[in-house]
């Protein structure tokens, strides 16, 4: 599929531009605030807080921003669109956060900043929803809250190649592309019309009973949906 790799590279950016806004928060001055490649489960929090290094002096919370996670594309919207979520997770080891050498900070309190700094932020251009997802998670001692960020990502509908018109008359098979110089590929026999199928250069002449599928490709575009037509023979 061939995506502009300009608008994935945002997705990456994303992660570290969240992570920047809440470090740059004088309220986690004393909290380390690090990004995850991968989920962080409830069984992980007392394990990477007790990996996680004091900072300002201080110790016993930290903060994760995981990487997005997309949605199902929403139907009939061309791109595609997608809601994308990236979870923050914040955590507290009551143990050591609590106390004279401790953040002093709860879980909740720094959810509750996160949700206060990220909603209704612009960044990169996207619209943030902030939202705190749920209670607060326990587990062998550490506790965690997370936020989610969600946010509407869309691939430009004029980066998609548009599906191919078919239309059958008088025993011959016309196809079509609305999108300029744009490659038809055509098969005849119910198969995927790839990029090693015939390339449509003129109307099709049908003799029996069949089924023309289409797809349309350009460089440096998604390509098309494909369009579907069956011929019944006389």
């Amino acid at each position: 599929m061939d995506i502009l790799l300009s608008e994935l590279t945002l997705l990456d950016k994303l992660q570290d531009d969240i992570r920047g806004r809440i470090e740059a928060d004088d309220y986690f001055c004393d909290v380390p605030v690090l990004a995850q490649n991968k989920g962080v489960i409830a069984s992980d929090i007392a394990e990477a807080l007790a990996t996680m290094t004091a900072k300002a002096g201080k110790s016993g919370a930290a903060v994760i921003v995981m990487m997005p996670e997309r949605s199902t594309p929403k139907p009939n919207i061309p791109g595609p669109d997608y809601e994308l979520t990236i979870t923050v997770r914040a955590m507290e080891l009551p143990l050591f956060n609590r106390g004279e050498t401790g953040t002093n900070k709860t879980c909740t309190a720094l959810s509750l900043r996160i949700e206060h700094l990220l909603h209704q932020l612009e960044l990169d251009g996207l619209m943030l929803k902030a939202s705190r997802a749920g209670g607060v998670q326990e587990e062998s001692g550490g506790m965690a809250v997370d936020v989610q960020i969600a946010f509407d990502f869309g691939l430009s509908a004029a980066k998609r190649v548009q599906a191919p018109g078919i239309v059958v008359a008088d025993g011959q098979a016309t196809l079509t592309c609305g999108t300029s110089g744009a490659t038809i590929r055509y098969t005849l026999d119910g198969t995927y019309p790839g990029l090693e199928a015939q390339a449509y250069a003129a109307p099709i002449v049908l003799t029996s009973s069949l089924t023309i599928r289409a797809a349309a490709y350009a460089s440096g575009y998604q390509s098309s949906s494909v369009s579907e037509s069956t011929y019944t023979a006389p």
